[in-house]
């Protein structure tokens, strides 16, 4: 990410953090709504599918924090680490599912709602920053 605009590492910061808990408030609003339309209380996979949303984007939202000033070999070995560790991610969270032989569509859903409002919410903070 670099020293874009003149950004510190405490503005960085303070933004990853800002994204993850509007991530954290809407996973707390997906799962109220997934309890609410649950006709027989099936929400041990919802909340897998949200918990490995929440922890996939503090894995995204993480790395360029200690990549920031970090030299560009560095950087190359955090982007594969975060990519192996959501690899990790998917395949602990799927065969978890699958071996407690509970719903993985549930989880699966979670996981993308999660993760479209997650590109939405880029998209805000960044009109936001440009402002």
């Amino acid at each position: 990410m670099g020293n874009r605009k003149g950004q510190s590492k405490s503005g960085l910061i303070k933004l990853m953090k800002r994204i993850w808990l509007r991530q954290f408030f809407f996973a707390i609003v997906v799962l109220a709504v997934g309890i609410y339309f649950s006709a027989k209380l099936h929400t041990a996979p919802l909340i897998a599918g949200l918990v490995w949303a929440m922890l996939d984007s503090g894995v995204v939202l993480g790395a360029p924090i200690y990549a920031f000033e970090a030299p560009v070999e560095r950087t190359r070995m955090l982007i594969l680490k975060m990519f192996l560790v959501r690899i990790a991610l998917a395949v602990i969270t799927t065969s978890l599912m699958l071996s407690l032989k509970l719903r993985l569509m549930e989880t699966l859903l979670g996981f993308i709602l999660l993760h479209i409002f997650f590109i939405i919410n880029l998209k805000f903070s960044r009109e936001q920053e440009n402002k």
